[in-house]
C-alpha cells in the first residue's frame, strides 16, 4: 500500500499502457516488427537482438544503456528497523547488493540495459521513517482501525493512500540526478484480523513497487547473502526495475484473498479448487458477455492489445498450488498448463510463460529450462 494501485506488486490489478516516443525507443534499441508504438516490455524479450537491430538499417548495434544505481538502505528515525534491530551493516549490504546487481544484469543480458553499482560510492544508510515506511497513519486517525463496524477494504485503502510517503520518497530520490534510486525499505502492510475483527498495521511488508511517475524503486529491506537468496532477490529487483522502465504485468490477476492466504486450515488442494473456480468465473463471464470461445482466454492476457506474443496468464497462483499438490509442496514443479471445462462444456487450455520476469513467477524462473508438462482433465483441478 502507499503506491499507485497499478504499480503496487503486493496488490496489483490491471496496469496502464504506456508507449515510448521514437527518441526513447531509439535510445533503448527497441525494434518493433508489428507496431511502431509497441511499448518496452518484459526482460529477455523487451529488446530485439542485435541482428534484428541490423536488419532495420543500423549497421552497428547501439551501446548498452548503462543505468547508474544509487542504493539507500532505510531505517526509521531512531536508526532501527521496526523490530528494534539495527539491520544489516554497511559492508554486508554493499556485498549483498553488488551480488544482486550482478545476477540482475545476467537476467537483463541481451536487452541492451545494464545496471552499474559501486558499493563504496553508491550506497548509504539513511535514518528516515518516511523513507522506510509506505504510509504512516497519524495518531489522530488510528482509532479508525478498530472502529465497529470495521472499515471496508476501500475505506482502509483510502486512509493508507492519503497518508502515503511517496511524495517524500520522490523528493529524496530526485536529489540523485542521473541515477536510478533503489530504496531498500521495510514498507508497511495492513490486514484484517478475523479474531479481533479490526485492521492491523504491521511492518515490514516485504513487497516492492515502482512506476513511470515514481523517481525510485521500492524494494524489501533485507538482502540475503547466499547464492540462492541473491538470485531470488535479483528476479525481484528485475521485476521492479521493469516497472520503473514503464513495463506492466502481462496477466489478469486472479488470487486468494489475504484472509484465505492466512487461513492455515485451508489445504493446498482446497486453494487449487478456489482458484480454479475463480478462473472459470472470469472465463464464463466472458462467454456470457458474448465473447467467442476462441477469444475467451484473451481476458487473461493483459497486454494483448499491444504485445502479441505473451500468452494468457492468471498471475501464477493456480499453477503454484497445482505444483505444490503434485510435488509435495514444491510450487516450482513441471506443471505448466491449465485445462478447464467451462459451463458450456468447452475445454480451454493456457500455458503462462514462467520465464517472464514481469509476470509473478519470480521464484520459479528456472522453469524456462525445464520441459513443462500440462495438467489434463478438469477433475485434476
Amino acid at each position: 500500500m502507499g503506491a499507485p494501485t497499478y504499480a503496487d506488486d503486493s496488490r496489483d490489478p490491471w496496469v496502464e499502457y504506456i508507449t515510448l516516443t521514437d527518441e526513447q525507443r531509439t535510445a533503448l534499441r527497441v525494434v518493433a516488427r508489428t507496431d511502431s508504438n509497441r511499448p518496452l516490455r518484459s526482460a529477455r524479450r523487451m529488446i530485439e537482438s542485435d541482428s534484428a537491430y541490423a536488419e532495420n538499417g543500423r549497421d552497428q548495434p547501439a551501446p548498452p544503456l548503462r543505468v547508474h544505481v544509487q542504493a539507500i538502505a532505510c531505517r526509521n528515525d531512531n536508526g532501527l528497523l521496526s523490530s528494534g534491530h539495527t539491520g544489516q551493516a554497511y559492508p554486508e549490504l554493499g556485498e549483498a547488493i553488488s551480488r544482486v546487481i550482478f545476477h540482475t544484469n545476467e537476467i537483463f543480458e541481451g536487452t541492451g540495459i545494464k545496471l552499474f553499482f559501486n558499493a563504496t560510492a553508491d550506497l548509504e544508510i539513511r535514518n528516515d521513517t518516511q523513507l522506510n515506511q509506505d504510509f504512516i497513519i497519524p495518531p489522530s486517525e488510528q482509532w479508525k482501525l478498530t472502529q465497529n463496524p470495521p472499515l471496508t477494504e476501500a475505506e482502509i485503502d483510502e486512509i493508507c493512500n492519503a497518508n502515503s510517503t511517496i511524495a517524500h520518497r520522490n523528493e529524496v530520490a530526485n536529489n540523485y540526478v542521473g541515477k536510478m534510486v533503489l530504496l531498500f525499505a521495510e514498507g508497511t502492510s495492513r490486514f484484517f484480523d478475523e479474531n479481533k475483527q479490526h485492521w492491523i498495521i504491521s511492518n515490514p511488508s516485504g513487497g516492492g513497487f515502482s512506476w513511470e511517475d515514481l523517481s525510485f524503486v521500492k524494494l524489501s529491506a533485507y538482502v540475503g547473502t547466499t547464492n540462492a537468496a541473491t538470485e531470488d532477490y535479483a528476479t525481484f529487483l528485475s521485476h521492479e526495475v521493469g516497472h520503473y522502465l514503464h513495463l506492466w504485468h502481462p496477466f489478469y490477476k486472479i488470487s486468494l484473498t489475504s484472509s484465505e492466504n492466512g487461513n492455515q486450515s485451508l489445504t493446498d488442494q482446497q486453494k487449487v479448487e478456489l482458484l480454479t473456480q475463480r478462473v472459470k468465473e472470469v472465463l464464463n463471464n466472458e462467454l456470457a458477455n458474448g465473447i467467442p470461445l476462441e477469444n475467451v482466454l484473451n481476458i487473461l492476457n493483459a497486454d494483448t492489445a499491444v504485445v502479441h506474443d505473451t500468452p494468457p496468464d492468471d498471475s501464477g497462483e493456480l499453477l503454484h498450488y497445482l505444483n505444490r499438490v503434485a510435488n509435495g509442496g514444491d510450487g516450482c514443479g513441471l506443471i505448466g498448463e491449465v485445462n478447464l471445462t467451462l459451463k458450456n462444456g468447452a475445454i480451454v487450455s493456457y500455458s503462462p510463460d514462467r520465464s517472464l520476469v514481469m509476470s509473478y513467477f519470480k521464484g520459479c524462473l528456472l522453469t524456462r529450462q525445464l520441459n513443462i508438462r500440462p495438467v489434463h482433465g478438469d477433475a485434476r483441478i
